[in-house]
């Protein structure tokens, strides 16, 4: 769950120094962060299946980090195509 936390906390801390900022090399951790979320998001898969007790636990930290992902790509996405006030409204809904 640390590699998970810390792999999340680095990727939003990205996109939000790529708003506040603007810099074309702000987003590069989370691009480089993405495949490292794959791989722990599908090891937290397997261990849910394994471990019946923490089972409904470890699927709501799998979802609930998707959304997380989801929520900052769609971040970057959206200042990078100029839409920097629906960037921003995007971080106020909190969908990750």
């Amino acid at each position: 769950m640390g590699r998970l936390r810390r792999t999340l906390l680095s990727m939003e801390s990205a996109t939000w120094g790529y708003m506040v900022i603007g810099r074309a090399e702000y987003p590069e951790p989370h691009r480089q962060q993405a495949p490292v979320l794959e791989v722990t998001l599908k090891t937290a898969q397997a261990l849910s299946r394994d471990e019946l007790l923490s089972q409904p636990v470890l699927a709501q930290v799998v979802e609930m980090s998707r959304r997380k992902q989801f929520e900052t790509q769609e971040m970057i996405r959206l200042f990078r195509s100029g839409d920097r006030i629906g960037a921003m409204m995007l971080l106020e809904t909190d969908v990750g």
